[in-house]
């Protein structure tokens, strides 16, 4: 199966990089992956014109999109999960962006992207995953009894409001439709509807909360032995290794790769 996705990233030629778990696992030992994650240069190619490629080596396999994702620091794109018609077993994940400024390194053939670029986007996904967990936080706040009766006592304000706007106006028939509305937001059926729809939307955080969890203790982890290997070049890959070793020679050992506070230089080979 990768010889056959190795066959459909060369159809792409340079318009693309693999980057998360599967691109580190080729840099830094001791991280093991088996996803595809690829990034797609939007200004070659699209979601139609990389169907076609992809029916080139998989003619049973198509691409939906599965989500959108939006980050805390603004950071948005459209998720395509492209695989196998008939079980829909899954080859990769796709997203277009513009890739020219990205950092890559080409290993057995196939870019990936360096890594400095892997050490931001764990940093990112971290950040963004503790935002959801703050989310979720306050999802279970507004669980209180203390949230749902000044939410309430706001929307009984906002309706005495409207109740002296019709005073004034005369408006009788309005005056007593707003009258019962406040009766109702005063019930304790109301009460107990409010508390259901959040706990309701809690139930749905759940599953996010821990997935999130997940990834906040995978990518720190990944970021360590990332660093790792920054500072001891040893602890990467030997194909990485002989790539960082060619770089040295073609710039004349002025490499420079940032992670974090720590660079790597030609000089720690």
């Amino acid at each position: 199966m990768d010889n056959k996705i190795k066959k459909f990233l060369n159809l792409l030629g340079g318009n693309y990089y693999i980057f998360g778990g599967m691109a580190l696992s080729k840099i830094v030992k001791n991280i093991y992956s088996y996803d595809w994650d690829i990034i797609i240069d939007n200004k070659h190619e699209n979601i139609e014109s990389v169907k076609k490629k992809l029916k080139q080596i998989f003619p049973t396999a198509n691409c939906k999109p599965v989500a959108f994702t939006i980050s805390y620091v603004g950071y948005h794109t459209i998720i395509y999960q492209c695989g196998i018609t008939n079980d829909f077993e899954e080859l990769f994940d796709i997203k277009f962006e513009d890739i020219q400024n990205e950092p890559v390194v080409v290993l057995d053939g196939i870019r990936y992207l360096d890594i400095e670029g892997l050490y931001y986007n764990l940093v990112e996904s971290i950040k963004d995953n503790y935002e959801l967990l703050y989310d979720y936080s306050i999802s279970r706040r507004k669980a209180s009894k203390q949230f749902i009766l000044q939410k309430i006592k706001s929307q009984i304000d906002e309706i005495k409001v409207w109740i002296i706007e019709a005073q004034e106006d005369g408006d009788q028939e309005a005056i007593e439709e707003y009258e019962d509305e406040i009766d109702k937001l005063n019930s304790q059926d109301y009460y107990e509807e409010v508390k259901s729809e959040i706990i309701s939307d809690l139930n749905k955080l759940e599953s996010e909360k821990k997935q999130a969890q997940k990834l906040i203790q995978k990518n720190s982890d990944r970021i360590r032995k990332l660093k790792r290997a920054v500072e001891n070049p040893d602890n990467f890959s030997s194909k990485y290794y002989k790539e960082l070793l060619v770089q040295c020679y073609q710039t004349y050992n002025q490499i420079q790769k940032r992670v974090g506070n720590i660079v790597l230089t030609c000089d720690k080979l």
